[in-house]
């Protein structure tokens, strides 16, 4: 009987040993399949969509296919968060976390230089629901207009879809994980479900639902780290951009994460109807003494000012 025996470095100059290249490279093969981590015949396994016929079974691996296909997907979504970013910011060396809130804190502290002092008020750190995360940048001093208003919308709008995008991966972990308890129960059933079909699918069924079970926690250990991901990039933004570490301020928000819908368009008003007109008196009316204007408040803000 053969052993696997660990192969020793190549010397410099040294090509590597034949069996050695193929094991490297099917190790690579295997490891471009996102969660396969026990390559066989299971169509789970190789991340494929597995069908039964029985409707209980057949929900259960659709769902985690689905799943399997978005949380491959998920790196690259937080990714173009950031790369979306980095061209608003034209930062041309990356749109690493690094770079981004090295560029965010040098455009905060020349604002702050200026007089206008910025926070960054974040909303749903531990969130697990898209709808309980908001993003919201205040500001005192001068208005912020031009190129450093575009500036800091982009960094909300960034820290508010890396904020959507951790706590839809924190729910589907914890919907992962119901799934796994559900691998279990579906487990039993097998035998009995599939009685008539013989040993040969109900083998099928059993491989499937165990490489499921191998699956699922690589699935939710890939959802959280996402999540961690999105999460560290939104504290970098918040650091990045806060020079106005008050807590008591009241200036108006800049920006809350998202566009609002427009309001619609106010339908024209009726016309009202015309009211009888009574005929002038042709009495000279009587005097009456004109009361005096209200004095004007103390401290009232000049015209044109926005009082939040």
């Amino acid at each position: 009987m053969s052993s696997w025996t660990r192969p020793t470095r190549a010397e410099p100059g040294r090509r590597p040993a034949l069996a050695w290249v193929v094991a490297t490279a099917l190790s690579l093969l295997a490891a471009c399949s996102l969660f396969t981590p026990d390559p066989g015949p299971s169509a789970v396994g190789r991340g494929l969509k597995y069908q039964t016929g029985k409707q209980q079974f057949d929900q259960f691996f659709s769902a985690l296919h689905d799943w399997q296909v978005k949380l491959e997907q998920a790196p690259d979504r937080e990714r173009a968060i950031r790369a979306q970013l980095a061209a608003d910011l034209e930062v041309p060396e990356g749109a690493t976390i690094g770079l981004l809130s090295a560029d965010v804190e040098r455009r905060a502290r020349k604002l702050a230089s200026s007089g206008v002092r910025t926070r960054l008020e974040v909303e749903g750190y531990d969130a697990q629901d898209a709808l309980d995360v908001s993003a919201t940048l205040r500001f005192s001093g001068p208005e912020l207009s031009g190129p450093a208003r575009r500036a800091a919308e982009s960094v909300v709008v960034a820290s508010r879809h890396e904020l959507a995008l951790m706590a839809e991966l924190r729910s589907d972990a914890n919907q992962l994980e119901k799934q796994l308890a559900l691998s279990a129960l579906l487990e039993d059933a097998v035998d009995e479900t599939f009685r008539t079909a013989g040993p040969s699918k109900t083998a099928e069924v059993h491989k499937n639902l165990s490489d499921a079970r191998k699956v699922i926690p690589l699935m939710v250990s890939r959802a959280r780290e996402v999540a961690e991901d999105a999460r560290r990039v939104v504290r970098a933004l918040e650091r990045a951009i806060s020079t106005d570490t008050r807590t008591d301020s009241v200036e108006p928000p800049l920006i809350v994460a998202e566009d609002q819908p427009a309001a619609p368009a106010a339908a024209d008003p009726e016309p009202e109807p015309k009211k009888a007109t009574k005929r002038r008196s042709t009495r000279p009316a009587a005097k009456t003494r004109s009361a005096p204007a209200a004095p004007a408040p103390k401290n009232a803000p000049p015209a044109g000012d926005f009082v939040p």
